[in-house]
């Protein structure tokens, strides 16, 4: 508090005690003022430390994710390649076995003609 304003608080009938009370708390109100400015350009430098972090570990994650997103669409890539060939594979065994079932279809066929051949033979015979 200035010394004109004291002047004029003790002209104005305070007394000075009473004027030593109102210039030690205005003192403790100003101080307590540039406390919470400091802090306020403290706190503020802090968050745009933390920002800078964060967009620095945002990058890196970032980053990080492309390559493996990479790396699962080569093994996406690599897994389909394999399904392709193994439906392949399945078709070449079915195929085989459509051949399989035609030839023992045939021996089968023939089979039952000699059988019943042989029966016919046997019960002229007999």
């Amino acid at each position: 508090m200035s010394a004109v304003a004291l002047l004029k608080l003790q002209r104005a009938g305070f007394t000075d005690p009473q004027v030593e009370a109102l210039a030690e708390y205005l003192d403790t109100q100003a101080a307590t003022r540039a406390d919470l400015l400091e802090f306020k350009g403290d706190l503020r430098a802090e968050i745009a430390e933390l920002r800078a972090e964060l967009k620095g570990d945002i990058a890196e994650l970032r980053t990080e994710l492309k390559g493996d997103i990479a790396e699962l669409r080569t093994e996406i890539s690599k897994v389909r390649t394999e399904v392709g060939e193994l439906r392949t594979e399945i078709a070449s065994v079915r195929s085989d076995m459509r051949a399989l079932e035609q030839r023992m279809t045939i021996k089968l066929g023939s089979m039952l003609v000699a059988a019943i051949a042989i029966v016919s033979a046997l019960i002229k015979l007999l």
